[in-house]
């Protein structure tokens, strides 16, 4: 089997493969860049109509397909956005705040599970709170500190509960 295209879209990315006498291409949805079957992900082709798995194309690795549609994203994100934490000298149950910057400066503040279990659950968790840059959503975290210097747990949690809508 040969990859021979990759295509990030909208609703995943489409992995075009080839065999001795078949091409397909193939549809895999993500999330957090990967694949992730336990939150829903799935893989299909505009044959198939629904789910696919790996018997109802032997000739395919599926696997494969899975990597490069994995590592694609992965390089387009990086390519696209840069991820910042803001410190707030601890974590709590392993979140902290991300600021996610696209190229042309705009800001969301995503929370971070660094104690996400693997497939069944997702690392990053949007809030839909965005800024016109670093500054202002740092400036902006900056009203929620109780201590600059040491953990500011207290600090973190108002933050947290604010930009999550608690």
């Amino acid at each position: 089997m040969i990859i021979t295209s990759i295509r990030l879209e909208d609703y995943g990315v489409d992995v075009t493969a080839e065999t001795d006498d078949n091409e397909e291409t193939f549809t895999v949805q993500l999330c957090d860049n990967k694949y992730r079957s336990g939150l829903g992900c799935w893989i299909t082709t505009s044959k198939s109509g629904g789910d696919i798995n790996e018997d109802d194309y032997p000739d395919f690795d599926m696997s494969a397909i899975i990597e490069a549609a994995e590592q694609h994203a992965l390089a387009e994100f990086k390519a696209n956005y840069t991820e910042t934490t803001i410190d707030f000298h601890c974590a709590i149950n392993d979140c902290h705040v991300v600021m996610r910057t696209d190229k042309a400066g705009d800001v969301e503040l995503i929370i971070e599970d660094c104690g996400h279990i693997g497939s069944y659950d997702r690392r990053y968790r949007e809030t839909g709170v965005t800024f016109d840059s670093e500054e202002d959503a740092l400036e902006y975290a900056d009203t929620f500190r109780t201590d600059n210097e040491h953990q500011d747990c207290d600090g973190l949690y108002a933050f947290m509960q604010k930009i999550q809508g608690e």
